[in-house]
């Protein structure tokens, strides 16, 4: 149908997007089979917080999914495997500057917002490509607030104070501290459904959202995790983030019931899966990639009604 506006919308959850990316290497593999379209073609517009940030970023600017899954597999071990959140966030700024480089939201060939959290004033603060997005101030709208991808993306995924230092930024058009996206919404759905509504003028039965989540695994405890037991409310960071995802969800089950919705997201149990936010072993992260893969079959029926 001509008139969906079709909304790609990604969680947050550290390493764990690899779980994300097993599950739309199958969904670009049916678009390019199917409909000779890859995701880039295929969606209107494109959400992230955190990791999800990152893959919906890349994906926007035209890049396959077997090449993310590889830049993932690379890059997490030097990010995630230092013990101190001082070497996590350069080597984090120093992958983001390297593989984006200077390009800014100009280069976003459609819409995106990339959710951050504003320390400053407790609040939301989204990271969008162009004037239309705007729902307020559009006189001196800049896109990306003037920031480059590479400093969104940086804030986004700034999961402050323990794995990340936050990020400060400050042009004409922030002053501000930010921190991670899951802070206000690990699960971008909502914000993503209102700028479809308030910005692009699209009905509820227009908007159509593929929603997916970075699955729930058994947590695993490395040194970090076993260092951190003693702060309680730290301890349990993945918790809230995953809480946050399935609050949000259920609210717009409930209140948004015109709109298409369609949310991924699996569970297991099984041991040899247990991970955490901070995971870097590449062949565990192999491993989360194939239960992406397995959860895509799993739901097949339900996410190739949606696509058609």
């Amino acid at each position: 149908m001509e008139d969906k506006f079709k909304i790609l919308s990604l969680d947050g959850g550290g390493a764990k997007g690899i779980y994300t990316l097993g599950i739309l290497y199958e969904i670009e593999a049916y678009l390019e089979k199917n409909l000779n379209k890859n995701l880039q073609q295929y969606f209107d517009l494109f959400y992230g917080t955190s990791t999800g940030s990152i893959i919906a970023s890349m994906i926007c600017l035209g890049y396959k999914v077997d090449m993310i899954k590889k830049k993932y597999i690379n890059m997490l071990p030097s990010i995630m495997s230092p013990l101190r959140k001082k070497i996590r966030s350069a080597e984090l700024r120093k992958y983001l500057e390297k593989e984006f480089e200077n390009k800014d939201f100009y280069s976003f060939p459609k819409p995106i917002g990339i959710v951050a959290t504003n320390l400053t004033k407790n609040r939301q603060i989204i990271f969008k490509t162009n004037v239309s997005q705007a729902l307020g101030s559009q006189s001196t709208f800049k896109p990306g607030f003037g920031c480059s991808i590479a400093e969104a993306i940086e804030a986004s995924c700034a999961a402050y104070p323990l794995y990340f230092h936050l990020k400060n930024i400050t042009n004409e058009q922030i002053n501000a501290e930010l921190v991670d996206g899951g802070y206000v919404a690990n699960n971008p759905t909502l914000f993503a459904i209102i700028e479809a509504r308030k910005a692009f003028k699209k009905e509820l039965n227009q908007i159509y959202v593929l929603n997916i989540g970075t699955g729930t695994f058994i947590e695993k405890r490395g040194i970090v995790g076993k260092l951190i037991k003693r702060f309680n409310w730290i301890s349990y960071m993945s918790n809230i983030f995953q809480a946050n995802s399935q609050a949000f969800d259920d609210i717009l089950t409930y209140l948004f019931d015109d709109v298409n919705k369609l949310r991924i997201n699996d569970t297991t149990t099984n041991e040899s899966l247990a991970t955490s936010l901070l995971e870097y072993d590449k062949d565990k992260l192999e491993k989360i990639f194939s239960f992406g893969r397995e959860t895509f079959s799993k739901f097949e029926s339900e996410i190739k009604n949606f696509l058609t």
